[in-house]
């Protein structure tokens, strides 16, 4: 057993005197006001860290920010061009871009890509940046990567195709993702087609860019009189001076051109401009305009901090505690200000339910107009500069942060305390401060607030604002044409009689034994195939492969009992409802069964799908699932399937798109089957269709 020793003297003393040194400030902390928050203290001095500056015989201007905590130094070709306007080529900037690296007249794209790997470096190439990184002691085979590309980029024509390939498949995707919708009206209501910012790009745009158009942009704006080298890392003065020179000295220099551009023109009153999206389940909402705010801006400290407390990325933003917290309308609300050489833009977001559009957007506006009209609170305020503060410091420890200051500073000719004087300006912001800049910066009087979301449930209620105007999901003015009204007599029976009249009529769809449809999808990484078999009365058997590979991705069975789902040659377990609804689908036709298996269906009303009017039919399963089908109010197909989920973020409709029927042993199948969900588009084409052939009853066999 080890006894605990007396407390020695020295020991004794040591304690006495903290005592005597700290008690006396423990009583006097007992008279502190705690109801009163303390004082905030005076700005913090910044020190950005040192950064060198030089010059080339060409024109190159080189930033060096030291920091040899960790053996590494990344290097940044930047050009500083004005913004560009590509007409009808637009894309041809983010081509060039990709194509610089994928070849000189020394590597190809692999050995370049084998180069790199090798070291374990990286590099990368935009339309205005060519960078690469890597530990110190592979700095010189990163600059030879980046010298080779600026001296003798090829632009090689088959790297064009694949990236002209990637660009078309990318274009179609997207054409479902109601943010691209949002994406391309905001440019064209604020901008325009005229000016860089509101272009718009389109599959003859993507068609238009050749190989020439690469190089000739490259050839013209790439001079060193116009460019930085910034080098970040773990490297000398010294070294640095020796290196830009051994590889870029040999850089011609040049002149370039210099657009203009008018200033976009604002609308005099807040008009509404609206994208319909027949199958949308939530509208996304930008109440937006542009700004006269440039980089640098004297306004701009301040117009930031009004634009925080409104939304600009702190969870306590008015809009997020209004939509989100007070009323349950959206699962995020912000608002940016942005500045810009051109012209900046404000613009405040959300995405909402269809029912409470209007309702949401009025909010949207009515906190823009209670900052320009109440004072804001010393403790809304204090938790804004706090936010910053906390931001601010944190950039600050990536050495990446003190370059790209140097360089706005360069770039915008901002005074050279810009940043060291951020933190004083940001303390200095006082409530008036914020009234005059909300005064200044938000116009809900003035605004555009564009809409992207169902056409008949949200339209209407929008005339409130202003002038609605119409889009399509590429930014062209149209007109809205809604579907006409149900006509009287017809119920949810007729329509799916209709259909099925329409598809081979109920007797020669009685005589079906079996049907097996295979289509396919041109995907980037190979084609997808789907595989349909159906034998009667009521086995079915869903399969995802690729083409070319032994290898399942996904398979839904339902033996005539029982269900099964399959990922990756997996067994993943299935809901009771989803084994209900599979056992209520899997007949050759469905809609001819679902009256004995339980399943009720309602005649919604009519919408627009495309621009075909149809009729709205929710189908609600026993097991408690509902969807939602559309059927052509003249032929009386079906065109599309909505499904919706509820999840963390929101609901999210997954769309199926059916259309080019084509008839096959007396029955018509949709030749086209696109699957739409989360942004990204799948279309299937029909590639074997057959009815009453044998099938292998093996399909149906679960694991």
């Amino acid at each position: 057993m080890t006894l605990k020793q007396p407390m020695s003297m020295k020991r004794i003393l040591i304690t006495f005197l903290l005592a005597a040194l700290f008690l006396p400030g423990l009583v006097l902390a007992q008279g502190i006001d705690r109801t009163q928050a303390p004082a905030p203290g005076p700005a913090p001095v910044i020190e950005l860290g040192q950064t060198e500056e030089f010059t080339l015989k060409n024109g190159l201007t080189v930033i060096l920010v030291e920091n040899h905590r960790m053996p590494r130094v990344s290097f940044s070709l930047i050009l500083d061009r004005p913004p560009l306007k590509e007409g009808d080529k637009v894309g041809l900037l983010n081509f060039t871009g990709q194509l610089l690296r994928r070849g000189t007249s020394n590597r190809s794209k692999q050995e370049i890509d084998d180069e790199i790997d090798f070291i374990g470096a990286s590099l990368r190439t935009t339309s205005s940046r060519i960078a690469g990184s890597s530990l110190t002691h592979h700095k010189e085979t990163v600059l030879g990567l980046m010298q080779d590309i600026l001296y003798n980029a090829t632009f090689p024509a088959e790297e064009l195709e694949k990236i002209r390939e990637e660009a078309l498949s990318n274009l179609k995707a997207s054409q479902s993702n109601p943010d691209f919708a949002m994406e391309n009206a905001r440019a064209s209501v604020l901008y325009g087609a005229d000016h860089p910012y509101g272009e718009v790009q389109r599959e003859e745009d993507i068609n238009n860019i050749t190989r020439e158009d690469c190089k000739n942009y490259f050839d013209t704006w790439f001079k060193p009189n116009h460019c930085y080298l910034v080098i970040v890392g773990d490297i000398t003065l010294k070294d640095a001076k020796k290196l830009s020179k051994t590889y870029f000295k040999d850089w011609e220099a040049g002149d370039i051109p210099a657009p203009t551009y008018e200033d976009p023109a604002q609308p005099e009153t807040t008009t509404v401009a609206f994208v319909d999206r027949p199958e949308a389940v939530q509208s996304v909402v930008d109440v937006c305009y542009t700004v006269e705010l440039t980089p640098g801006h004297p306004d701009y400290i301040k117009a930031s901090v009004m634009n925080g407390i409104l939304g600009g990325g702190v969870f306590a933003g008015r809009l997020m505690r209004q939509l989100r917290e007070t009323h349950a309308w959206t699962y995020g609300a912000f608002s940016r200000l942005r500045s810009d050489e051109l012209i900046g833009n404000f613009t405040a977001s959300a995405s909402v339910r269809n029912e409470v559009t209007d309702s949401a957007i009025a909010v949207m506006l009515e906190e823009m107009e209670r900052l320009r009209t109440e004072r804001v609170s010393d403790a809304d305020l204090q938790l804004m500069k706090n936010f910053m503060n906390g931001n601010f410091a944190l950039n600050l420890e990536d050495p990446a942060t003190i370059a790209s200051y140097a360089l706005n500073i360069r770039q915008y000719n901002l005074p050279a305390d810009y940043y060291t004087t951020y933190l004083e300006k940001l303390a200095a912001v006082t409530p008036e401060d914020v009234m005059e800049m909300a005064q200044k910066y938000l116009h809900p009087d003035k605004s555009w607030v564009v809409v992207v979301g169902k056409g008949s449930e949200v339209a209407s209620k929008l005339r409130k604002f202003g002038p609605v105007k119409y889009y399509d999901i590429f930014g062209t003015p149209t007109t809205f044409s809604a579907a006409p009204p149900v006509p009287e007599g017809m119920t949810a029976d007729r329509v799916l009689q209709t259909y099925v009249d329409a598809v081979g009529g109920k007797e020669a769809l009685g005589k079906v034994e079996s049907m097996k449809v295979v289509r396919k999808a041109e995907t980037p990484r190979g084609n997808m195939i789907m595989t349909i078999i159906n034998a009667a009365p009521n086995k079915s058997l869903m399969q995802l492969t690729v083409e070319g590979m032994d290898m399942e991705i996904q398979a839904r069975v339902f033996d005539g009992s029982k269900y099964e789902v399959r990922q990756m040659g997996k067994v993943k377990e299935s809901s009771e409802s989803e084994e209900v609804e599979t056992r209520c689908r899997a007949y050759v036709v469905e809609e001819l069964y679902y009256a004995e298996n339980g399943v009720t269906t309602e005649l919604k009303g009519t919408d627009m799908v495309e621009d075909n009017a149809a009729y709205v039919i929710d189908v609600s399963f026993p097991g408690g699932r509902t969807f939602t089908n559309y059927y052509d109010m003249v032929s009386g197909l079906k065109l599309q399937t909505a499904i919706t989920t509820e999840t963390e973020r929101g609901p999210v409709t997954s769309i199926t798109r059916y259309g080019d029927y084509e008839e096959k042993a007396g029955i018509l199948f949709p030749a086209t089957l696109s699957v739409i969900t989360g942004g990204n588009d799948l279309s299937f084409k029909l590639t074997e269709a057959t009815v009453n052939q044998p099938v292998d009853a093996s399909v149906f066999t679960l694991k």
